[in-house]
């Protein structure tokens, strides 16, 4: 039999940091989603995730817990009843006051790595295909015995790999660590930014032989200073 939540709580809003910390872990959410929205038994969740029903118990037992999974009925077969569980809401909303600082980092840095994954692997990939000698220059900057240490792509003789000709395809990987500018002048330069990849993004075509591009833009407030041996780091 089929419960009927029609009722059911569509949203929650999470104040405890424990039950917000495990929310944002992206592996561990892997676990809640057999039973967003839906009853569903440790068995049949277990089948569908590909691991073994007595451990995943143990981690149906923590989300009840923490009151992110609810009892919704038993079901009455030979031997043990078996229990019927239902996320406590059809989706939560977790806010940055119920995390730890180090959770929510591990969440951003999880959602990135795929895609940061992607371009290294194929900017790399680009680079390997043109078969040039082209290597890492290690070298403290101008500044002498206080200066920072420094790495980008070069060539043998020490000049710097430029792919901004047009014997290059589009192929970037720049950031700079140095960037001194008003709130103004940062805002704009965010817009301006946010402007350029609107234009391109709305003049995107898909044909035959068309590239396709991946597309990364940052910024950030430098709440923390970047690392010491690397104040400007291009890679391309």
């Amino acid at each position: 039999m089929t419960g009927d939540f029609s009722d059911w709580p569509r949203r929650a809003v999470i104040t405890d940091e424990a039950a917000g910390t495990w929310l944002v872990d992206l592996e561990a959410q892997r676990f809640l989603a057999p039973f967003l929205r839906r009853d569903c038994t440790v068995a049949r969740a277990a089948r569908e995730l590909g691991v073994k029903a007595n451990s995943l118990l143990y981690r149906v037992e923590r989300l009840v817990s923490l009151g992110l999974l609810r009892v919704v009925r038993e079901e009455r077969r030979q031997g043990k009843a078996v229990k019927v569980y239902r996320a406590s809401a059809d989706e939560f909303f977790v806010p940055f006051a119920a995390t730890g600082a180090a959770a929510l980092e591990d969440l951003v840095r999880a959602l990135s790595a795929p895609l940061g994954h992607v371009l290294v692997s194929n900017s790399v990939a680009v680079m390997r295909a043109r078969d040039l000698d082209i290597g890492v220059r290690v070298f403290r900057d101008a500044a002498g015995e206080t200066g920072r240490v420094r790495t980008h792509l070069a060539f043998p003789d020490g000049s710097r790999v430029d792919t901004r000709g047009d014997e290059w395809p589009p192929l970037m990987d720049t950031w700079h660590g140095g960037l001194r500018l008003s709130r103004a002048q940062g805002k704009a330069f965010q817009r301006e930014l946010e402007d350029l990849l609107e234009k391109y993004a709305r003049i995107s075509v898909d044909e035959p032989g068309e590239l396709r591009l991946l597309a990364h833009l940052a910024l950030t407030p430098l709440v923390t200073p970047p690392p010491l041996h690397d104040s400007s780091r291009e890679a391309s």
